[in-house]
C-alpha cells in the first residue's frame, strides 16, 4: 500500500478482533519508540461536543444518544448501529472519513521512525490504503469475548455481535503481512514485537533512502 501523507514516513496498520489486545501490543511498540496513532482514539476526538461529525450524529439518532453530561453515549449509540445496518451505513459514512483525516494528520505530525495505526476494521473499511504494511494480532477467540464482555461490562451475546460485523481471525490472518498473538507471557510477547520492531525499523530506513540507494 502507499502512504498518502506528505510526511515520508513508514506506517503499520496494527488490526484484531474485538478483546484481542491490540492496545496492548501497541503500548509495546510505542516503548521501543514506534508513534501510534489509534482510530479509537481519534473517533473520539472527533465526536467531540460541537463538532461537525457530532452534531450529524446527533441529529440523525436523537436526544437518546446523548450522555447527561453532554458527550457521546457510545454504548448506546453502538446498541443501536449493531442491531440496524441503515443505522451502521449512516455512522460510518459521516465518521470514517473524518477518522481517516484526523489520523493522517497525526500521523505525519509524529516525530518517530515509523508509525503504527491501529485500526480495528483495518481491512472491513479500507484504511489500509493508509498504510505500507498491516499486522494482525491474533487471540483465541474465547478469550475475546470473555476479556470484552468484562471490560465493558457487556454479555457474550452482545460481543459476538460486534464480531460477526468483524472479518474471522482466518481471513484477517490471511489479508495481513505479519501476524502476532497476544501471548499470556509478556516476555514472550515482548520478544515477538521486538523482532517485528527490527523488521519495519529496517522497511523504514529503506523507504527512506528510496530505491536508488
Amino acid at each position: 500500500m502507499t502512504v498518502n501523507l506528505g510526511s515520508g514516513k513508514f506506517a503499520v496498520g496494527l488490526t484484531g478482533g474485538i478483546g484481542s489486545g491490540k492496545t496492548t501490543i501497541a503500548g509495546i511498540f510505542a516503548s521501543l519508540g514506534a508513534g501510534v496513532v489509534d482510530a479509537d482514539a481519534a473517533s473520539r476526538e472527533i465526536m467531540l461536543p460541537g463538532s461537525e461529525t457530532f452534531s450529524a450524529v446527533a441529529e440523525k439518532f436523537g436526544k437518546g444518544v446523548i450522555a447527561s453530561d453532554g458527550t457521546l453515549d457510545r454504548r448506546h449509540l453502538r446498541e443501536i448501529v449493531f442491531s440496524s445496518p441503515e443505522a451502521l451505513a449512516f455512522l460510518e459514512s459521516v465518521t470514517h472519513p473524518a477518522i481517516m483525516r484526523f489520523m493522517q494528520r497525526k500521523m505525519a505530525d509524529l516525530d518517530a521512525p515509523y508509525v503504527i495505526a491501529v485500526v480495528p476494521l483495518l481491512f472491513e473499511k479500507h484504511f489500509d490504503c493508509m498504510v505500507e504494511r498491516t499486522l494482525a494480532v491474533d487471540l483465541d477467540e474465547s478469550l475475546q469475548i470473555s476479556r470484552t464482555a468484562e471490560r465493558d461490562r457487556s454479555t457474550a451475546d452482545a460481543v459476538r455481535a460486534i464480531m460477526d460485523h468483524q472479518l474471522s481471525s482466518g481471513k484477517r490472518a490471511a489479508m495481513a503481512d505479519d501476524i502476532i498473538y497476544n501471548d499470556p507471557d509478556p516476555e514472550v510477547k515482548r520478544a515477538s514485537v521486538m523482532m517485528l520492531h527490527r523488521r519495519y525499523l529496517a522497511l523504514a530506513e529503506g523507504m527512506k533512502k528510496g530505491p536508488e540507494e
